[in-house]
């Protein structure tokens, strides 16, 4: 017998307007990376150490994430963006929020864009620094469609983690 069991995150995004209006709301599963599956095999069942701190970004690359993906080289990849508020991207804080679920949901990411730009998708790595190269890559989504922002848009994003059977 086979599980049927599926690991990922699920990424919400809502977008506002620099006027507060409510402009878009988009869902998407995202790809774990090979990365990201040695990374929780050698935690996980070799006591490796493990990493508790974790940030997502957003892309502006018309790139679609392969499982080959690693943190190394997905910033340059995917042309990351990085015009917005804060010196490093924002801290995915992630919580057990029920039996097999993670979520940032209790503090979704908010990043206030400082340019306009097309953002085609997101990503959760180990490293805080936009551009960042080290560490792991957990998690990259393509969102559903590309999703247009302004310099002074809110996107909030909240990324959740649920194993299903």
């Amino acid at each position: 017998m086979q599980s049927s069991k599926k690991l990922g995150f699920v990424y919400e995004v809502v977008v506002h307007a620099p006027d507060g209006k409510e402009e878009l709301r988009s869902t998407a599963h995202n790809l774990m990376p090979d990365e990201c599956v040695d990374y929780l095999n050698a935690v996980g069942f070799l006591g490796e150490e493990q990493n508790n701190q974790w940030y997502l970004g957003v892309y502006s690359g018309n790139y679609t994430p392969r499982p080959s993906d690693k943190a190394q080289t997905f910033s340059a990849l995917a042309s990351e963006f990085t015009a917005y508020e804060g010196a490093t991207r924002p801290q995915a804080k992630l919580l057990r929020i029920a039996t097999g679920i993670l979520s940032n949901l209790a503090e979704p990411v908010v990043i206030k864009t400082t340019a306009a730009a097309t953002l085609y998708g997101g990503f959760i790595a180990q490293a805080a620094a936009k551009g960042g190269t080290t560490g792991v890559l957990i998690s990259a989504v393509r969102f559903a469609s590309p999703i247009p922002v302004r310099d002074g848009s809110t996107v909030t994003i909240t990324a959740t983690n649920q194993l299903t059977g």
